[in-house]
């Protein structure tokens, strides 16, 4: 008789534990309360001031001249420009991100091979809406 009480109580128990547990990880609500993805992308420039002296993680910045184009400059120097396309897709963002001066900060992510073409990043993240 002993056994058998145990055996229907423990029954019961997992039963309310694993209840409880599926009410306690709701992970449809979880990932609807997230924050919007924010990113960061790359953009390419061509590189105009061979003397530049490019480092990884170097602080540039690049200054619109229109929409689909953009300087870079370290240290009060114009050392390149951003690619066409990728001009349009920055200014497209900076837009979107109500960043209306037209002067973003940007870090050097990847530096100028053969072509003369390097990669930059911006310095904080955009919140995506497309």
């Amino acid at each position: 008789m002993g056994l058998d009480f145990i055996r229907a109580d423990a029954t019961r128990f997992e039963q309310k534990r694993d209840k409880s547990k599926l009410l306690e990880l709701d992970v449809e609500d979880l990932i609807s309360r997230g924050k919007p993805d924010a990113f960061v992308p790359l953009f390419r420039c061509q590189l105009t001031d061979e003397s530049a002296g490019l480092a990884l993680g170097q602080p540039v910045v690049g200054r619109a001249q229109s929409e689909s184009q953009f300087n870079i400059i370290r240290s009060n120097k114009v050392i390149g420009v951003m690619l066409a396309e990728d001009s349009q897709e920055l200014a497209r963002l900076m837009k979107l991100n109500n960043r209306y001066l037209g002067v973003i900060s940007l870090f050097v992510e990847q530096l100028p091979g053969f072509d003369g073409i390097f990669q930059v990043k911006a310095k904080s993240a955009f919140k995506r809406r497309d």
